[in-house]
């Protein structure tokens, strides 16, 4: 006997809210897509929060021995990698957070990057709660061995208030932010605690102190400057105790390039330890 239409309508969204409910945590992850220099593919943690509207999630990669993959200053060689979002519907916000990484020599300088596996945590917020969050992400980026390979794929999913918790895919972005550097100052244990100018474009440098947690283990300084500038990675100079002295060139900086007032950003890496620190330049 058919059902009466009213009955029908209410079975539906009943339907529609259950179907919702039982989300396999397998929807939460999208399937891997090869390349030259591994795998990649993109995961979440679990639903929207009813109140922030946001989730955690992330793009994971899996490098084959031998390859890697870029920071987002990628150094003398590489390339940045870009994220497009423009294709999704009901984001708020997308913001990705980037484990510390470390520089690799390479047969034309050296680049920053990442080996083995990377988990890039991503916070996404939706802009509405009464629909669901369709993430539509397009990746360009380099996997390198001997020669650079630029890459371009896109990922999709959708993630819902109603949506389970993914355990595994939790753990792997909780574990990934334990890696990502926090804010420094000069005041904290690890930090850089003096910058200083010598000499005039166009052959300037920025002599640079920090302080380390572990005077043992391997450190190493990244420099980023306003959007125009091309900063080299710091050379080491000196070390004393906790102390490690640098020197940053700044000779290929643009003939428009103001010092005085501009702002660079360090990360810097002691063993697994990480800050970043904003100087302004006097």
């Amino acid at each position: 006997m058919p059902m009466p239409a009213l009955h029908a309508k209410s079975g539906l969204i009943a339907i529609f809210a259950g179907a919702l409910s039982v989300v396999p945590a397998a929807a939460l992850s999208t399937d891997w897509q090869e390349s030259m220099g591994g795998r990649t593919r993109v995961i979440a943690a679990g639903p929207l929060d009813p109140v922030s509207l946001a989730t955690d999630l992330a793009i994971e990669m899996e490098l084959k021995p031998g390859w890697k993959t870029y920071w987002r200053m990628p150094g003398d060689t590489g390339i940045a990698p870009q994220f497009d979002t423009s294709g999704s519907s009901n984001l708020k916000s997308f913001d990705v957070d980037w484990p510390a990484p470390k520089s690799f020599d390479d047969t034309y300088g050296r680049s920053i990057g990442y080996s083995g596996r990377l988990v890039l945590p991503v916070r996404a917020v939706a802009k509405s709660k009464t629909l669901p969050l369709a993430v539509d992400l397009t990746v360009r980026y380099g996997v390198c061995e001997r020669i650079c390979v630029p890459l371009e794929q896109t990922f999709s999913m959708v993630v819902t208030r109603f949506a389970p918790r993914n355990t595994d895919a939790a753990a792997l972005i909780d574990e990934a932010r334990k890696s990502v550097p926090v804010t420094g100052s000069a005041s904290s244990r690890l930090a850089v605690t003096a910058v200083g100018l010598a000499g005039q474009l166009p052959d300037a440098a920025l002599r640079v102190a920090t302080r380390v947690s572990d005077p043992e283990a391997n450190t190493e300084l990244f420099a980023e400057g306003p959007e125009d500038w091309y900063l080299p990675l710091p050379k080491r100079t000196g070390k004393t105790g906790d102390e490690i002295q640098w020197e940053l060139s700044l000779a290929d900086l643009p003939q428009s390039a103001i010092i005085s007032g501009s702002s660079v950003t360090f990360t810097l890496v002691n063993g697994k330890q990480a800050i970043e620190q904003v100087w302004r330049l006097d």
